[in-house]
């Protein structure tokens, strides 16, 4: 039996692994392809200051324009692989896979990331819909969501549902810390931890 390792994907090929580009679906090709040109837009000579606003409008801007399904972003999840290693890449990540869930015309989407190094911070940023993320995440998941479900089923960092004001967050794995939650439900394997029963 074969184990998926950090940063590989699963396939089919003698080695057990393929590349993200060998498994995205012919039709999500072009979809994807604008998902990752927004990704790395906005960087004069590669690279880009943490911090500004400048490239969450640009994202916003650049992915009303876009035509793309939840197994869109699925193929777009699995693309980010190969940028996971340059600078400020939780930054970019977050700020483009909130948009296309935030801006998508779908009541929930997935996040397949259980294939990356690096864990991303603030997902479900102002949330409102279904969001499932499989694998891992960062800090803050579910920051200042308003409503809707955020369900991680892997582990999560520091401040789970920081600002959250409606909704619910489950974490199917372990957490540091919840943050200062102002309202909705937290659920830590299934049971609720905030507020306290």
């Amino acid at each position: 039996m074969k184990f998926q390792r950090k940063g590989e994907l699963p396939g089919s090929s003698p080695g057990g692994f393929r590349t993200a580009q060998d498994i995205i679906a012919p039709e999500s090709a072009k979809a994807v392809h604008e998902m990752v040109a927004v990704f790395r837009s906005g960087y004069p000579e590669g690279r880009y200051e943490s911090g500004s606003s400048v490239f969450f409008d640009w994202a916003l801007t650049r992915i009303k324009n876009i035509s793309y399904s939840q197994e869109d972003v699925k193929s777009f999840c699995l693309a980010l692989a190969r940028f996971q290693h340059e600078g400020d890449f939780g930054f970019r990540a977050q700020r483009v896979l909130n948009t296309l869930v935030r801006q998508g015309k779908e009541d929930g989407y997935v996040l397949h990331l259980s294939h990356l190094e690096v864990r991303i911070d603030a997902l479900g940023f102002g949330n409102s819909k279904r969001l499932t993320v499989e694998g891992d995440v960062g800090d803050i998941p579910g920051y200042e969501m308003r409503g809707g479900q955020l369900i991680i089923n892997g582990n999560a960092g520091k401040g789970v549902a920081a600002k959250m004001r409606g909704g619910e967050v489950h974490v199917n794995g372990d957490l540091i810390s919840l943050g200062d939650v102002h309202g909705g439900k937290v659920f830590h394997y299934g049971k609720q931890i905030w507020p306290s029963e």
